[in-house]
């Protein structure tokens, strides 16, 4: 199904995925004045989610994904991502405070440094990383 550009008469929808719940409410708390969060325990409950919302016509706008998850780990989520929502793939910044795994690490040394936060991140760094992504 093809991805459609963030609609600007709208706020954008940001989905955040951790499995983390602290995190994921201090996110909502810093960018709740600028985005409507939807949020994902791991990446395959985010998967999940955005196959439904593109049924629904809820496209999210941009994707905040930790890498090291259960299930389903944030480099996995968006390999499968990118076969649906490819525009959503490519608008996705990836959340990490170093990868255990060798290749999830070798994989995030690839990433261009505008998709990364590295944890822990400033506020700024994660509003500017947001604004950029919904733009």
């Amino acid at each position: 199904m093809p991805e459609l550009a963030p609609d600007r008469a709208r706020r954008p929808r940001l989905l955040v995925v951790d499995d983390a719940p602290d995190m994921r409410r201090s996110i909502a708390r810093i960018l709740k004045d600028r985005v409507d969060i939807v949020e994902a325990y791991d990446g395959k409950m985010a998967l999940e989610m955005i196959v439904q919302a593109h049924m629904d016509g809820a496209q999210f706008d941009a994707l905040l994904i930790d890498l090291e998850m259960p299930r389903m780990n944030g480099k996995d989520a968006l390999d499968a991502i990118a076969s649906i929502a490819p525009e959503l793939a490519e608008r996705a910044i990836v959340m990490s405070g170093g990868a255990w795994d060798a290749k999830l690490g070798e994989w995030l040394a690839l990433l261009p440094s505008h998709r990364l936060l590295r944890k822990p991140m400033s506020i700024e760094a994660l509003r500017e990383a947001v604004e950029r992504a919904t733009a």
